[in-house]
């Protein structure tokens, strides 16, 4: 079942939080438990090198099934994502944060989140080596929604 926002008209879903188009929130309170939990970036990047890249496995399962969570997606889990990167010589990885930043920021705009299109930049990163940013960049984001 649908509703309209009242400010731009467009039709949504009855439970959003927030018109996917104009950014209104629709005093719609979905009291449901939080999905995703906040996680000290700080803390990851040092495990990450503590552990000589282990935990970065593990932070990028656990990014891409948090952003999972968000938007409902059927997409490949965690798990797959990181073996079709170890595949793909980390040629997925490219395509991955072009995906995850579009899902971030479609699920911001439906819930109400403050969160950029970073897709084009996690793209960038990636072809620069510097995926532990985007992992930053993508966790930090992730928090957002954690914060809600």
């Amino acid at each position: 079942m649908s509703r309209f926002c009242a400010k731009c008209g467009y039709e949504m879903d009855e439970m959003a939080v927030a018109c996917p188009k104009c950014g209104a929130p629709t005093g719609v309170n979905n009291n449901r438990p939080k999905i995703i939990q906040n996680k000290n970036i700080a803390t990851c990047v040092i495990l990450s090198i503590l552990t000589c890249g282990i935990y970065g496995i593990i932070w990028f399962v656990s990014l891409t099934d948090d952003s999972k969570r968000l938007k409902d997606d059927n997409t490949a889990s965690g798990g797959v994502a990181f073996l079709f990167t170890l595949l793909s010589c980390g040629i997925y990885s490219i395509y991955w944060g072009y995906k995850i930043g579009k899902r971030l920021y479609e699920a911001g705009k439906e819930q109400g989140v403050d969160v950029s299109d970073n897709s084009i930049l996690y793209i960038v990163l990636s072809l620069f080596g510097l995926g532990i940013v985007n992992y930053c960049l993508i966790q930090n984001d992730l928090n957002k929604f954690a914060d809600k």
